[in-house]
């Protein structure tokens, strides 16, 4: 399907209105997985210090990467998704339909049809 270069611009200014706002909630939860899992660990009695410690670095460092992986991702998800979508002018189209006659025979065809659907 086609689309006019307006059309498309809304379409990318929603969804990327929509994946600040989405990209806020993941990173919020995000945080409070992490940081409630941190506080689990640093008051746990039962672990030794040093494999406390060592817990605690590897959360962190898996916070960290998950956090650069939702911020790297959200700055080319709206382009990825978008690539299918062809933006034309009018007098592409146009060309285009004038000098394929594949195209001209199926023009015709859905326009009888729907015009038999009018009588």
């Amino acid at each position: 399907m086609v689309y006019s270069v307006t059309d498309l611009g809304k379409i990318k200014s929603l969804l990327e209105d929509d994946l600040k706002k989405k990209k806020s909630i993941m990173l919020a939860k995000l945080n409070t997985k992490y940081d409630d899992a941190l506080e689990k660990i640093l008051y746990s009695r039962r672990l030794q210090p040093e494999k406390r410690k060592h817990k605690v670095v590897d959360l962190m460092d898996m916070k960290e990467q998950r956090k650069a992986k939702v911020e790297k991702e959200s700055k080319t998800a709206v382009k990825k998704y978008m690539e299918p979508f062809v933006m034309k002018d009018i007098f592409t189209l146009y060309k285009e339909l004038m000098s394929s006659p594949e195209k001209i025979n199926a023009f015709n065809y859905s326009f009888r049809s729907r015009m038999q659907g009018f009588k």
